[in-house]
C-alpha cells in the first residue's frame, strides 16, 4: 500500500480525502509552509513546511492541489450561453479556461452555436449532462439566460452571478420580462453554489432575486495569455485615452460626447474600440475607431495611457482586468465591481454622474501617472481558493476583495440604480445642465433673470388651463395627470400623492370618447366644495385606447415595476367603460386598491369591486356593490356616493347584520377592530359530508344565530348584506369575504 501525502491543507482536501481510495492508499498527512508542523487538519498532522524536511522523503507519495481534480477523474464543465466573443461573460470564461489549463485542472467548455436559440441551447446541455453526469464536479454557468433551466435539481451546478439581464433591462428603462424573470430565479435557486465577483454584484442582486444568505465572493481571474494574442510587432499608434465595449446604453456611451469634447479641449485623443455602429461617432468627433472584431484588442490596451469604463453598471468589468494585467490606469464610476479589485495608482473612482469630474480625473491620471506593476497573483489566487472552496463545500469570502470594502463608496442601492435609469439614459440630461451652467458662468445675471421669466410663465399657463383639453395625450389640465395607456409598447404611471390615506382616486377613460362628455363629468365632480377628493386639484386622470388587445397578463407584463407600484398607491380607482383585459391587468398590480367600474355600454366586467351602470339595466347581485342611474348626467353623484362609502370611517363602529340583541352590547363595546372586522356567533353543528367549500358554506350559514360586521365592510358588500336583511341567504357574502381576507371573531355558542 502507497504512502500518501498533500501538498497544501486548503479546503479542497476534504474532497480530495473522500475521494482517495483507501484499499491502495494510505494516507499520512500534509505538507503547507503556511501552518506549523505537528499542527493537525481534518485530523491529520501537519508533517513539514516543505518535502526537504522530511526525512525518508522517496517513501511517500506526494499530490499537489493542481492535481487533486485531475486524480478525482473529474471534469469542471464551464457553460457559455453566449455565442458572440465581444460579451463579458464569454472572455470570462475564456479567462478562467486558460487559467484551470495552465493549473491542470481538468475542464470542459460548452458553447452555444451561433444559429442556436437559448431554448435549444438548454436542451442540448440536458443531454449532454444526462449522458455524461458522472464525470462533473461542478457545472459552472451564469444566471443570465439560464442556461441551466432544464438541469435536474440534483445536478452540481454553480451559479456564477455576472449581470442579470433584468437588471440591465431596468437602468436601460426597458419592459421586465416576466418569464426571463422567473426563469433565472428558478436557476438560482436550484443551484448548488452561488459565487460573485464582487460585493456590488452582491448586493444588486439581493435587490431583484431571492438570494441564500452565504454567497461566496471570489474575483474574476486574470489570465490572458494564449497563443496569438501578440503579434511579432506591434503597429497600433499610441492612443491617450481608450474606450473599450459594445455600442450600447448599457455601456454609457452618452458620456462619451462630454468626454471627447474635454479631451479636444485639451489636445488628447479619445480611441473607440467598439462594433461598427460606433464608426459613425468616431468620424463626427474625430476619434480614432478601431473594429472590435478585426483589431487586436491586446496590442490596443498597451498602447493606451489611460482606459476609461464610463459603463451605467458593471459587476467587475473585464476590460478593467485586461488594462490591470497590462498596469494601465482605469478611470470609472465609484459604484463599479472593479473598484474593489484595487485602487490608486491603478483604478481611479468618481461618484456617478459628476462627468466633469470625471473628465478631470482622466486630465489628472494623465499628468501624474507613473507606471508601477500590478500584481495579479494575488488575484488568481484568491479565484483558486474560491474555487477549490466551492468542490469542498467550504464557504469562502475572499480577503482580497474585503481588503477594499472599508474604502468602498457607501451607497444605497436603490437609490443608486433609479438615479441611473433617470439619467444613463437620457442624453438631454446632461446636454441640458451642462448649457446651463455655461450660461451661469458666462452671464449670471441672464441666467437668473430668464429663470424667474420662465417660472412666471409656468405659473401663468397652469391658472389659464381650461378642462376640456383633458384629452390630449401629453397634458392634463388637472393637476394630476397619472399617463396614458398605448396600443402597445411601456406602460408607465406618474408617482400618484400618499395622502389622505385611504382617499386618493384616479379616473382612468377611453381616449376616444366625446370631450364633451368627459369635460362635464370632470366639471361636475368639481363642483362638490365638502367633498374635494375627485376635485380638480385632487383626482388623478389617465387615458387608455379603449382598443386594446393584448391579454390581461400582456398588458400587466407591459408596466414597468415602478410604475405597478406607483399603481398601488392609489386607494380608488375609477374604470368608465374599461375592456375586461385591461381591468385584469390593473387588478394584478394591486389587491388593495378598489375597483370602481363605469358601464354605459352594458358589459359583463368581472374582478371589480364597485359597479355603476348607466342606463335601464336591473341589479344583477354579480358585484358586491352596485349603483343604477339613468342618466350620464347623474354619474358624478354616482362616484361620488361609490368613493364616499369606500373611504375610512372613523369610529368604524358594528353594525348588525343576522340577530344580535341587547345582550351582546358588551360584545359590541368591546370589539377590537384592529384584529378584526366582524364577529359571528355559531351554534354547534356536526358537519356532514362535503366535496366542495360551496357545499361547507351552505352548511355553516344555516347555523349562523348572530352575525355583526364593521361600517366599512359592510359598504363594500352592501348588495350582498341588504339580500340577507331580505331574508336571503347569508352563503354569497360570507364565502366572498373569506376569499377577500375579510378576517372574523367566530365564536361558538350552546345550542
Amino acid at each position: 500500500m502507497k504512502k500518501v501525502i498533500f501538498i497544501g491543507a486548503g479546503g479542497y482536501a476534504k474532497s480530495a480525502l473522500d475521494s482517495l481510495d483507501k484499499t491502495k492508499f494510505d494516507f499520512c498527512g500534509f505538507i503547507d509552509r503556511f501552518k506549523s508542523t505537528g499542527d493537525k487538519h481534518l485530523g491529520f498532522p501537519i508533517l513539514a513546511n516543505e518535502v526537504k524536511q522530511l526525512k525518508n522523503k522517496h517513501e511517500y507519495c506526494y499530490y499537489h492541489k493542481h492535481e487533486v481534480l485531475k486524480r478525482e477523474n473529474k471534469i469542471y464543465l464551464l457553460i457559455d450561453p453566449f455565442y458572440e466573443k465581444n460579451r463579458g461573460v464569454s472572455s470570462y470564461i475564456e479567462s478562467v479556461s486558460m487559467y484551470l489549463q495552465k493549473m491542470n485542472f481538468s475542464y470542459m467548455l460548452f458553447k452555444r452555436h451561433e444559429s442556436e436559440t437559448i431554448e435549444q441551447f438548454r436542451l442540448r446541455l440536458l443531454n449532454f449532462y444526462l449522458e455524461n453526469e458522472k464525470i462533473f464536479c461542478c457545472i459552472e454557468a451564469p444566471e443570465t439566460l439560464a442556461a441551466t433551466l432544464l438541469l435536474p435539481v440534483s445536478a452540481p451546478v454553480h451559479i456564477r452571478i455576472h449581470f442579470s439581464k433584468i437588471i440591465g433591462d431596468y437602468i436601460q428603462g426597458k419592459m421586465l420580462d416576466c418569464g426571463i424573470y422567473n426563469d433565472e430565479q428558478k436557476v438560482i435557486s436550484n443551484s448548488r453554489w452561488i459565487s460573485a465577483p464582487s460585493q456590488i454584484a452582491i448586493d444588486t442582486t439581493k435587490k431583484f432575486y431571492s438570494l441564500p444568505p452565504n454567497i461566496y465572493l471570489y474575483p474574476h481571474p486574470i489570465y490572458l495569455f494564449h497563443e496569438n494574442t501578440f503579434s511579432k510587432e506591434n503597429k497600433t499608434r499610441i492612443i491617450d485615452v481608450l474606450f473599450i465595449g459594445r455600442w450600447e446604453k448599457l455601456k454609457g456611451i452618452y458620456f462619451l460626447k462630454r468626454i471627447v469634447a474635454f479631451l479636444a479641449e485639451n489636445k488628447l485623443t479619445l480611441g473607440v474600440l467598439s462594433d461598427k455602429r460606433a464608426a459613425t461617432f468616431c468620424k463626427k468627433t474625430e476619434s480614432i475607431f478601431f473594429d472590435g472584431v478585426k483589431s487586436n484588442k491586446y496590442e490596443i490596451i498597451q498602447n493606451a495611457k489611460v482606459i476609461i469604463i464610463p459603463s451605467l453598471f458593471e459587476t467587475v468589468s473585464m476590460v478593467g482586468l485586461e488594462a490591470l494585467y497590462f498596469n494601465k490606469p482605469i478611470v470609472t464610476w465609484a459604484h463599479l465591481g472593479i473598484s474593489e479589485y484595487a485602487k490608486e495608482p491603478w483604478v481611479y473612482t468618481v461618484q456617478y454622474p459628476d462627468i466633469m469630474l470625471f473628465c478631470e480625473k482622466i486630465k489628472h491620471v494623465l499628468k501624474s501617472f507613473r507606471k508601477e506593476k500590478y500584481s495579479t497573483s494575488i488575484i488568481n489566487d484568491s479565484f483558486f481558493k474560491g474555487l477549490t472552496s466551492i468542490l469542498s463545500d467550504t464557504f469562502y469570502s475572499s480577503i482580497s476583495l474585503e481588503v477594499y470594502k472599508k474604502d468602498f463608496y457607501t451607497i444605497d442601492i436603490e437609490r443608486l440604480l433609479k438615479m441611473i435609469k433617470n439619467t444613463g439614459n437620457n442624453e438631454d440630461f446632461f446636454d441640458r445642465w451642462q448649457r446651463k451652467w455655461r450660461k451661469f458662468f458666462r452671464e449670471p445675471t441672464l441666467f437668473f433673470k430668464d429663470a424667474i421669466e420662465n417660472k412666471f410663465k409656468k405659473e401663468n399657463s397652469g391658472k389659464t388651463s381650461e378642462v376640456t383639453n383633458i384629452n390630449t395625450e401629453k397634458t392634463s389640465n388637472f393637476n394630476q395627470n397619472l399617463g396614458h395607456i398605448p396600443m402597445d409598447g411601456k406602460i408607465t404611471f406618474k408617482e400618484p400623492e400618499s395622502k389622505p390615506i385611504g382617499m386618493v382616486t384616479a379616473l382612468f377613460y377611453p381616449r376616444q370618447m366625446d370631450k364633451k362628455q368627459i369635460s362635464d363629468l370632470l366639471e361636475a365632480m368639481n363642483k362638490f366644495q365638502d367633498f374635494t377628493y375627485i376635485g380638480k386639484e385632487r383626482l388623478h386622470i389617465c387615458t387608455f385606447n379603449a382598443e386594446i388587445k393584448d391579454s390581461g397578463v400582456k398588458i400587466f407584463e407591459r408596466i414597468t415595476p415602478t410604475s405597478r407600484l406607483n399603481l398601488s398607491r392609489l386607494s380608488n380607482i375609477i374604470l368608465l367603460d374599461a375592456p375586461q383585459n385591461l381591468v385584469t391587468a390593473i387588478r394584478a398590480c394591486s389587491p388593495n386598491n378598489r375597483l370602481i367600474y363605469v358601464d354605459t355600454k352594458g358589459s359583463q366586467i368581472k374582478g371589480v369591486d364597485s359597479y355603476i351602470s348607466v342606463g335601464e339595466n336591473k341589479y344583477s347581485k354579480e358585484y358586491p356593490r352596485e349603483i343604477l342611474i339613468e342618466n350620464f348626467s347623474d354619474l358624478s353623484i354616482a362616484i361620488r356616493r361609490t368613493v364616499q362609502e369606500h373611504s375610512p370611517k372613523s369610529p368604524d363602529i358594528l353594525l348588525p347584520i343576522i340577530g344580535c340583541s341587547y345582550a351582546m352590547r358588551e360584545d359590541f363595546l368591546n370589539f377590537n377592530s384592529n384584529r378584526n372586522q366582524g364577529i359571528i356567533w355559531i351554534k354547534k353543528f356536526k358537519v356532514s359530508p362535503f366535496t366542495t367549500m360551496s357545499q361547507y358554506y351552505e352548511q355553516f350559514v344555516k347555523h349562523i344565530v348572530h352575525f355583526a360586521m364593521l361600517e366599512s365592510v359592510y359598504l363594500n358588500y352592501k348588495n350582498w348584506c341588504e339580500d340577507i336583511e331580505d331574508e336571503k341567504s347569508a352563503k354569497k357574502l360570507i364565502q366572498q369575504c373569506l376569499e377577500d381576507g375579510v378576517v372574523f371573531d367566530v365564536r361558538q355558542i350552546e345550542n
